[in-house]
């Protein structure tokens, strides 16, 4: 079938979809999950930090502190079961269920990995599990299995094809399963903390095959355009181990959908919309690759999950509008409660975080970049600090209550002007309502933003960039984010 008509039935497709009535998905109670321990020897005034890895969500860091004792509890709510990660000193992977009661002694004194697992002490809920997982953890590190010969690897990834590639990867994972398998029996760990310990050490084959293609062009300094894989190479990312039991293993299998969605499904949904050969909008984007996720996921939990990891960063963005438009597939294809119920929780408090604040006030940019030219000719005189974003950029927005901070320090004795690139246009009004910042804001276009890349030589956001008194850029580098101590340094030194 040719692409053109694969796009039209596809469009019946979800015509049907928008026509189907919505009904009830069955709702799905939380439990509380208790993880308390103590850690021996512990620093003074010192916290422990849980870094819960959600399926189909950010991860989630819990913080509490330690008493002088040592002790600490973490108390929280979860739908199903999955893994974090014990930050303190150094970090290790630990797994619950909803409703468990676990408690954890460990070393406190050391860094070293080892060391800290070869003295962990499970009790309570799940702990043959994560006696089991702490040991195959210890031991899988120990194994040359766990690293990488670089100088070998580098010579692979620039001397290989794609398929040598996958066949080396192949013959990795070999070796890393039959140690696994090995390791299981010879140790007897149970069942849940076999199958997590696949998980665990699955995770490699999937990445050195995503970023080959990548890895390889830097290596023969080659532009994408002069070299890529055909889009059939990434049909290694279609199938995952069966996805209802990898549920255990959040770190595994986010690591997978994050590449399977922002590679597979990204790289079909543009092959989509270069089908259809006219412009479009990012809002349209962001819905074909909603389509692309039901027109091209072989396992519906792997769809679930997919969809759920694209809308929950659509969220992230404040997209609400993109959100709301595609409700009607939203409700036919996603189910799952463990999934639904938090991104619906999520979208109501993102909705409520902007409902009656006032629209921004927006100016367009007509002629490109001239408009950043006459800002700063217009501003001779003053020190100009421009902050170049994108909505889907989380490290952006991360500096968006730093950058208020230094607009407040520096009042108008600094011109701040914000460059939103490539980017949705109700995510971009809803952040600016959020976030309140003084200063000029802009939205450009594609293909303004393009025109603005290109001049001033944007590789990737945030991109920030300082312009002196004589209108001169002094500084382009990423050291004077809003968050760096050697901002406000920086900006005095010119006024």
């Amino acid at each position: 079938m040719s692409i053109r008509k694969s796009i039209a039935t596809l469009s019946l497709f979800f015509l049907a979809l928008v026509a189907t009535a919505y009904s009830a998905t069955p709702r799905q109670n939380t439990k509380t999950v208790i993880i308390a321990g103590k850690v021996i020897s512990p620093k003074a005034n010192s916290s422990i930090t849980l870094a819960i890895n959600w399926v189909g969500f950010e991860q989630e860091e819990l913080k509490v502190p330690v008493d002088a004792a040592g002790n600490f509890v973490f108390k929280f709510e979860a739908y199903v079961p999955t893994d974090a990660w014990i930050v303190y000193q150094t970090n290790f992977l630990i797994l619950f269920h909803p409703g468990d009661s676990i408690y954890l002694e460990f070393d406190g004194t050391t860094s070293n990995r080892m060391a800290v697992l070869k003295s962990a002490k499970f009790s309570g809920d799940a702990a043959a599990s994560n006696k089991g997982t702490a040991l195959f953890q210890q031991a899988y590190a120990e194994n040359s299995l766990s690293g990488y010969n670089y100088e070998k690897h580098t010579i692979r990834i620039k001397n290989s094809t794609p398929s040598q590639f996958v066949q080396y990867c192949d013959s990795l994972r070999h070796e890393a399963l039959n140690f696994h398998a090995a390791f299981v029996k010879k140790q007897g760990l149970n069942q849940e903390a076999a199958r997590w310990s696949k998980l665990y050490v699955g995770s490699r084959y999937y990445h050195d095959l995503r970023y080959f293609p990548d890895a390889h062009r830097a290596a023969l300094v080659l532009k994408e355009s002069e070299w890529d894989v055909p889009l059939k190479y990434y049909d290694f990312l279609r199938t995952y181990d069966d996805v209802k039991q990898a549920l255990v293993s959040g770190d595994a299998i986010n690591s997978y959908i994050n590449k399977y969605a922002y590679t597979y499904i990204r790289r079909h949904a543009s092959a989509d919309a270069a089908a259809l050969k006219r412009s479009l909008t990012k809002e349209q984007q962001d819905s074909i690759k909603l389509w692309s996720i039901v027109r091209y996921s072989k396992d519906a939990f792997i769809k679930e999950i997919t969809l759920c990891y694209f809308l929950n960063d659509w969220l992230e963005q404040s997209a609400l509008e993109t959100f709301e438009k595609n409700r009607n597939l939203i409700d036919a294809n996603l189910t799952q409660p463990f999934l639904r119920e938090p991104l619906f929780k999520k979208y109501a408090l993102k909705k409520k975080e902007v409902e009656g604040l006032p629209a921004p006030a927006v100016e367009r940019l007509v002629s490109g970049v001239s408009f950043v030219d006459s800002v700063i000719q217009q501003n001779r005189g003053k020190v100009i600090y421009i902050d170049i974003w994108a909505t889907w950029c989380g490290p952006c927005r991360q500096e968006f209550p730093y950058a208020k901070k230094l607009e407040d320090a520096f009042g108008d004795n600094v011109v701040f002007l914000y460059l939103c690139l490539e980017s949705g246009e109700d995510a971009y009004q809803n952040l600016l309502k959020k976030y309140a910042h003084k200063g000029i804001h802009k939205f450009l276009d594609e293909e303004q933003s393009k025109l603005l890349r290109a001049k001033y030589k944007v590789q990737g956001v945030p991109h920030y960039m300082l312009i002196d008194k004589d209108g001169h850029i002094v500084n382009v580098d990423h050291s004077i984010k809003p968050s760096a101590d050697e901002t406000p340094a920086a900006i005095r030194g010119l006024l």
